[in-house]
C-alpha cells in the first residue's frame, strides 16, 4: 500500500495496516492460507533473517570443506552429516557468533550488559510474544486478550506459586491436559503491549468519559461567561451614547460682554408652568 498524503487518508491507512497485521496473526496453519498470502508486518526483519541464513549456509559449506576426508568417509549421507553433526559440534554457532562480532565491530556497536535491569529483558520478550498475551482473572487463572479463552499457569512456570499474580503476562505456548496451561510465561507492562502491538491493543485512561464531560462543561461555562461580558460591554456603550445625546440636547445662549472679554455661555433653562 502507498502511504497517504492527507490526515484523513493517514487515519484510513493506519486502520487498514492494523487490519492486515491482525490478519497476519490470525492465519490458520491447518487451512489453505499460507504465510505468503498475507501481509507480514515484519517484512524487513524476515528479509534480514533470510540473508543471515544464506550467509550461514555458505559458511557451513566452507566449514564442511575443511573437514577431513576420513570423517566424510564414515558418513553415509554427507548432506545429512553436515546439517546435523556440524550444528552439534558448535562450529555453526561459533561462525555465527564471529559474524555478529564482526558486524558489531564494523558498525562500532558497544556491548553493554543489562545487569539487574530485568525490565529491558521483559520488554524484549514482549516485543516477540505480544500477540500471545493474557490478563489475570483470578488466582492463577488468566484470559487470553485476543480470544478470551481461559488459561492457567503451568506448575512448572516461573510465576507459579510466587504468592502474587501479575496483571498481564505473555506466554510461549499452550499445553492442553485437563486445562489450558501456559508455559514459559513472563510478566509484562500493559503499556508495552500497546506499544508493540497497536493492531490489537490500545490504552484507555481511567475516568476518560468523566474527564471529557468535565472539559465540555468547562468550555460551556467559559463561552457563557464570555458572552455575558460582551453583553455587559454593549449595555455600557449604549448607556454612554444615551448620556451624550441627553447632554447635547440642552440649548445654550450667549450673554453680552466687553470687546476683549471672553464670551460666557449660559445654559437656558426651560420654564415649567404650575
Amino acid at each position: 500500500m502507498t502511504e497517504p498524503e492527507s490526515a484523513v487518508d493517514c487515519t484510513e491507512w493506519d486502520s487498514a495496516q492494523h487490519q492486515l497485521d491482525r490478519d497476519w496473526y490470525s492465519i490458520d496453519e491447518s487451512g489453505g492460507s499460507t504465510v505468503a498470502d498475507a501481509h507480514n508486518p515484519f517484512t524487513d526483519y524476515v528479509e534480514h533473517d533470510n540473508k543471515l541464513e544464506a550467509n550461514l549456509i555458505g559458511q557451513q559449506q566452507q566449514q564442511a570443506k575443511k573437514v577431513t576426508a576420513r570423517q566424510m568417509q564414515y558418513s553415509r549421507d554427507n548432506e545429512l552429516w553436515v546439517s546435523n553433526r556440524l550444528k552439534q559440534s558448535g562450529i555453526v554457532q561459533a561462525a555465527g557468533a564471529e559474524e555478529d562480532d564482526d558486524d558489531m565491530d564494523k558498525n562500532r556497536v558497544h556491548l553493554l550488559s543489562a545487569g539487574a535491569n530485568w525490565g529491558a529483558i521483559c520488554q524484549c520478550i514482549c516485543s516477540a510474544y505480544f500477540h500471545q498475551a493474557a490478563r489475570v482473572k483470578s488466582l492463577g487463572e488468566y484470559n487470553d486478550l485476543r480470544t478470551g479463552m481461559p488459561c492457567h499457569l503451568h506448575p512448572t512456570s516461573a510465576l507459579y506459586g510466587m504468592g502474587y499474580t501479575p496483571d498481564y503476562i505473555v506466554y510461549h505456548e499452550l499445553v492442553f491436559t485437563s486445562k489450558e496451561y501456559m508455559q514459559c510465561v513472563t510478566a509484562v507492562d500493559p503499556k508495552w503491549l500497546a506499544e508493540m502491538g497497536p493492531m490489537f491493543f490500545s490504552l484507555r485512561e481511567a475516568g476518560a468519559s468523566r474527564k471529557k464531560h468535565a472539559d465540555l462543561h468547562q468550555a460551556k461555562m467559559e463561552s457563557e461567561f464570555q458572552l455575558a461580558q460582551e453583553e455587559e460591554a454593549a449595555r455600557a456603550a449604549a448607556e454612554r451614547l444615551r448620556a451624550q445625546s441627553r447632554s447635547a440636547s440642552r440649548s445654550q445662549i450667549v450673554t453680552p460682554g466687553g470687546a476683549n472679554s471672553i464670551p460666557r455661555f449660559k445654559t437656558r433653562r426651560r420654564r415649567t408652568s404650575l
